[in-house]
């Protein structure tokens, strides 16, 4: 099924019709109709702003479960583990995640903005673990190993021991502190 077909209703017209475009000029057997790099420029921005607009209309979906392993995980919410553990796994939050009673050995978290809250991170063996606040945001754990990692908006603090009830956020002059 084409990407045109499975949208409809008034609200992915503009999509529809972005779609209808690009496929008119960048598609086809002779040479692209795109005659200046102003009309690319004008694509790439008209792309943007439907992405913009359709990243606004997603509403928060959460996933919730008590055990995960060897798996990719995303949700535009939250990722809940009440109880349970996460072992050699990718999760991808919009809004955060948070694992109040458990083990996360790894692989990696990535959260658009929001809470990292974790029982135990890492391994008494220093299994690495990368842990990844895109913009902005705070990590807190119980218990985390050695060769844990966690970036906030870009700065990265790795842990070389053990370290009981911390947490790693920026201060006001937007440098990574570690408490």
């Amino acid at each position: 099924m084409h990407l045109s077909a499975s949208l409809r209703g008034d609200a992915f017209e503009p999509l529809h019709r972005f779609v209808q475009t690009c496929r008119a000029q960048l598609l086809g057997l002779g040479p692209l109709s795109l005659d200046s790099l102003d009309a690319v420029m004008a694509l790439a921005e008209e792309a943007r702003a439907l992405a913009d607009r359709l990243e606004g209309s997603i509403h928060p979906a959460n996933v919730v479960t008590r055990y995960i392993q060897n798996s990719h995980v995303e949700a535009t919410g939250r990722i809940v583990l009440p109880q349970g553990a996460c072992f050699y796994s990718h999760l991808f939050a919009r809004e955060g995640v948070v694992m109040q009673s458990g083990v996360f050995r790894g692989d990696a978290i990535t959260v658009q903005e929001g809470e990292v809250v974790l029982d135990e991170v890492g391994s008494p063996n220093g299994t690495r673990v990368q842990v990844t606040l895109l913009t902005a945001g705070r990590f807190r754990a119980r218990l985390v190993h050695p060769n844990v990692r966690v970036t906030i908006a870009g700065q990265t603090y790795v842990f070389p021991s053990t370290r009981f009830r911390t947490e790693v956020f920026r201060n006001h002059k937007g440098e990574l502190e570690v408490v």
